[in-house]
């Protein structure tokens, strides 16, 4: 019998059939059930299959139907709304990336810098795209389980069709509105401070652990410090990012 993939859980039910405990597993964090939760779920059936001599299905039916069944509360850093709170930096990071880094080189020069509201919507829908995928991801995900073909063909469709709108506005081959001519050095600063604001607010939002699945009485705070850390300096990127292209574009106009 093969063991979980490395990652994914620990060897918590190793009697416990692979395809049952993984659904059994992805139902519950789909749920935002925490991972000592999740854990201990797998320890009680793991113990009752070795108890027992039966299968999961056997013992507990569908791993789905069990699942929802043991009416697991969520955890508060898995909730819709904490979830959300680590997405919203994306609204001040996209378009601040997108102001500072276009109107970098008219900076340099002190001119204007000349900006089609096509584009500016063309990167609000991206950014709703976005938040809409991540406010919606658990329902997503469990159809696209239950569903799998017809939900891609859907996912697939109304993808390009903001892949293709959001291509049009930012090209100009779709027209909404002029252009606005704006103080680029103005833009900049903005568009930086949008950046900016967004990396501060995602690392106060950031978790503080990372919420792997363990079996009871285990503690992996310690094993954890790495992760969390890594965490924290990718959030960074976004800003770095930021300012080395902003500054590559100064220098190139000049």
């Amino acid at each position: 019998m093969s063991t979980p993939r490395p990652g994914w859980y620990p060897d918590i039910a190793p009697h416990v059939e692979p395809a049952w405990r993984e659904t059994f597993v992805f139902e519950l964090r789909l749920a935002g059930v925490s991972g000592a939760d999740v854990g201990a779920s797998l320890a009680e059936v793991e113990s009752h299959v070795v108890d027992s001599g039966e299968t999961a299905r056997d013992a507990f039916g569908e791993p789905a139907d069990y699942a929802r069944s043991l009416g697991l509360p969520t955890a508060p850093d898995q909730t819709t709304a904490a979830t959300l709170r680590t997405v919203w930096p994306v609204v001040l990071w996209v378009p601040g990336m997108m102001a500072a880094i276009t109107a970098a080189p008219e900076a340099a020069t002190g001119a204007n810098v000349i900006v089609r509201v096509s584009v500016i919507l063309a990167t609000l829908l991206a950014v709703a795209t976005f938040v809409l995928a991540a406010r919606w991801a658990a329902p997503l995900l469990r159809a696209a389980v239950s569903h799998r073909w017809g939900l891609l063909a859907i996912t697939i469709l109304v993808g390009l069709t903001f892949v293709l709108l959001a291509l049009l506005l930012a090209t100009g081959a779709l027209t909404i509105g002029g252009n606005l001519d704006l103080p680029s050095r103005w833009v900049v600063s903005v568009g930086l401070l949008a950046v900016a604001a967004g990396t501060v607010w995602a690392q106060i939002a950031a978790p503080r652990t990372v919420d792997v699945i363990r079996a009871p009485l285990d503690d992996d705070d310690a094993s954890q410090r790495g992760p969390v850390m890594a965490a924290r300096v990718v959030l960074l990127l976004p800003l770095l990012l930021t300012v080395a292209l902003v500054v590559a574009g100064w220098g190139r106009a000049t």
